[in-house]
């Protein structure tokens, strides 16, 4: 199965601990960057969702965001207060409030806002924590498949960018031996119009390897070997994008050669054509995994 880079998903779950919700985004990087956004009391969580991570993806730049809203703590039974220290700011404020003139009194909520007055119980985060690693793996899950019905297109795209290249080669190939002949007439049509006298043998082994440095046959079979491995990547599946990336440079460079080497308006034509989908495939792998 071929995976894209380039995906998203989300999971959310909800209960008594309260509301939360996973966003994974996910595109294109020569490697595996992974980054988490967490609230600071959950941050221990993380290092287990990066394991799963690690452990069903190879390649791409993964941003996940949990979204959290812890749940009520319950009635007022689960507040604490402690009444001796109330009591004792009550009095010192009384006393102070004596000793200055016009003194406002304090209020219920200075005391409930003095440190240690009131005591709320930390939620217990172990259950909690369980809980949203079951719901992120929920999101990487999502996450790959998305990737892979991308990557079902993707590898769609380059088949028709091969099938396309195979026509060209094949009419190139057709094409051959009359590139051939017509520039060996034109050759002799430039020699007979310089008038010069010349030793017909030599001008016929000069003809030949000046032909077999335009014969591009050699450049057309690499490029078939090339497409043909592409074709055998693509029906294998897996991590295959820098496998194809170095593939796409070496059709790259034959293209180039096939380029160089044309001397007639067709073979240019098609050298053109094939470069063009080359660089199409390129653009599509590098959102390959």
């Amino acid at each position: 199965m071929i995976r894209s880079m380039t995906a998203y998903a989300s999971s959310e779950d909800h209960g008594d601990w309260g509301y939360a919700r996973w966003e994974i985004r996910s595109i294109n990087h020569r490697y595996l960057d992974v980054s988490f956004k967490l609230p600071e009391t959950l941050k221990n969580i993380e290092v287990s969702c990066r394991e799963a991570t690690r452990k069903w993806l190879s390649r791409g730049k993964i941003d996940c965001v949990l979204h959290y809203e812890p749940g009520q703590l319950g009635s007022e039974k689960n507040i604490h207060l402690n009444v001796a220290l109330a009591e004792a700011l009550i009095s010192v404020g009384q006393q102070i409030a004596a000793k200055i003139p016009n003194t406002p009194p304090l209020s219920p909520f200075d005391i409930l806002n003095w440190p240690g007055v009131l005591r709320v119980p930390e939620a217990n985060l172990e259950g909690v924590q369980a809980t949203l690693h079951t719901a992120f793996e929920a999101a990487l899950k999502d996450l790959i498949l998305a990737r892979e019905r991308e990557g079902t297109i993707l590898k769609k795209l380059i088949q028709q960018h091969l099938a396309k290249m195979q026509s060209w080669i094949k009419f190139l190939l057709r094409k051959l031996p009359e590139i051939a002949e017509v520039s060996r007439r034109r050759l002799q049509e430039k020699l007979k119009d310089i008038q010069l006298t010349f030793d017909v043998g030599r001008l016929e082994q000069e003809m030949v390897y000046m032909l077999q440095r335009m014969d591009v046959s050699e450049e057309l079979g690499r490029l078939q070997a090339h497409i043909t491995e592409i074709e055998r990547v693509l029906e294998e599946g897996g991590i295959v994008g820098r496998r194809l990336d170095f593939i796409m440079q070496e059709l790259n460079r034959e293209a180039n050669t096939l380029s160089s080497k044309s001397l007639d308006n067709q073979t240019t034509q098609a050298a053109v054509e094939i470069k063009v989908l080359i660089e199409q495939m390129r653009e599509q792998i590098q959102n390959i995994e």
